[in-house]
């Protein structure tokens, strides 16, 4: 038995939607090891798809733009590589792979996305759909070697490659809980949202990074424990409550912009050594942030540096620290709340 026969009879949670869609297993097993797997040129790519059975449905139900369809062509053994071959380079940003699936024929393109990035994502769109009308399929890379499947149905499948030992919560999970976390002390109701809708992107922007990532959230007004040592603080922090309640003359396309440049920025803090230092207000503190030695959980704990940190972070009783978020290089995630305050849950 050929390891894509084996991962096509894992996915009894989706026979609904495989059903209406008439997509058959061992197609949708292909698809997902080569969404798991992809590089080109030695770089690893994250192309979302959507498999549907009426583009145009699946273009509004997730807020999607314009669609540029690439070729039609027969169902057959070679469709899933002809897909990737045309489209994971093209897939980047704010564009995703569509596939329109009819009983004999499949036609695949790109279609653009909703990218302002204090609205929620297309694929976080279809996680929230329950639609018995319409089939949609898609597949996302949560993490290096991880993949999510969600339906319009409500179904959903988590598949990792990874020999590691996941935690029990799923990058879903983690990237709600973190984002939220986040947020918690934001001012203002109406900005809490576009600010949440904003860090699940940076969340979800973090996990497709090659590297690991540390995150420790502050309550707001907390300073930097004195657990942590070394570390870039900055003079002014990222303050991203401000920048999205000031409305820049340019108007949402410059605030999309500034952005776009703060989540890259973010990342590339996570993808330095040590941990990057949050607010519950949403604001960036500085980061290469170390625990020091004599803080050190003493627990015997089986992993790196990174993962060492995150278990002594999880055991401290410091009132500052009010969430903690992980990512192993192989894209194991998790998030622990800290200390919260009575009366919370």
């Amino acid at each position: 038995m050929t390891f894509t026969s084996f991962l096509s009879q894992q996915f009894g949670a989706l026979e609904e939607t495989l059903t209406a869609l008439t997509l058959p297993p061992e197609l949708l097993a292909e698809l997902l090891l080569l969404q798991a797997t992809y590089q080109e040129e030695g770089q690893h790519l994250f192309p979302t798809i959507y498999l549907c059975d009426d583009a145009e449905a699946a273009r509004q139900v997730l807020s999607g733009n314009e669609i540029v369809w690439i070729s039609s062509v027969p169902r057959d053994a070679n469709l899933a590589r002809q897909i990737f071959k045309h489209c994971a380079v093209l897939a980047q940003n704010s564009w995703s792979v569509l596939v329109e699936l009819s009983a004999s024929d499949a036609k695949y393109g790109v279609m653009r996305t909703d990218s302002d990035l204090t609205h929620s994502s297309s694929f976080e769109r279809l996680r929230a759909l329950q639609l018995e009308s319409s089939a949609i399929l898609g597949l996302t890379r949560s993490g290096r070697n991880l993949v999510e499947l969600r339906s319009s149905r409500g179904q959903k499948l988590y598949l990792s490659l990874s020999v590691d030992d996941p935690y029990e919560k799923s990058p879903e999970q983690v990237i709600n809980l973190f984002s939220a976390s986040i947020v918690s002390d934001s001012w203002n109701d109406n900005l809490k949202i576009k600010l949440q809708a904003f860090y699940k992107r940076v969340g979800y922007n973090i996990l497709h990074s090659s590297a690991g990532a540390l995150i420790v959230i502050l309550r707001q007004d907390g300073l930097i424990p004195h657990a942590f040592e070394d570390g870039v603080l900055l003079p002014t922090p990222i303050n991203l409550d401000d920048l999205i309640d000031d409305s820049p003359d340019g108007g949402p396309d410059l605030l999309n912009a500034r952005l776009e440049g703060v989540s890259a920025l973010i990342r590339s803090m996570t993808e330095m050594d040590g941990i990057v230092m949050m607010t519950t207000s949403g604001s960036v503190l500085g980061y290469n942030f170390f625990i020091r030695s004599s803080d050190l959980s003493d627990r015997t704990v089986i992993g790196g540096a990174r993962r060492r940190a995150y278990e002594s972070l999880r055991q401290m009783r410091d009132s500052a620290l009010a969430g903690v978020f992980y990512k192993s290089q192989d894209g194991v995630v998790d998030f622990t709340k800290l200390n919260e305050p009575p009366g919370t849950e």
